[in-house]
């Protein structure tokens, strides 16, 4: 099971009201953008589960936790990554 922190991972907000939306930056050009509606539910999944898929990328997909963002394969749950996440954090 391999999961790799994403440095320099950041989230933009852009637009108001109805026409907010999410730019989750995995690299300083590329990104995935999320609805509001989207983020709202990605934020409750991360705070319920541990971790949520914010998007894909080929074969691996990009999960954000507490401790930030991390890629990881597919064959994840949330329930995993937010324990490996956790692990990580207390090996440290």
């Amino acid at each position: 099971m391999s999961l790799n922190r994403v440095g320099g991972a950041r989230i933009e907000r852009s637009g108001f009201w109805l026409f907010t939306s999410y730019r989750v930056f995995f690299t300083r050009t590329r990104h995935f953008t999320l609805t509001k509606r989207e983020f709202d539910a990605a934020r409750s999944r991360r705070d319920r589960e541990g971790a949520a898929t914010v998007g894909r990328d080929g074969d691996r997909a990009l999960w954000w936790t507490a401790e930030g963002f991390f890629w990881a394969e597919e064959a994840l749950d949330g329930e995993a990554v937010g324990l490996l996440a956790w692990d990580r954090r207390r090996r440290q």
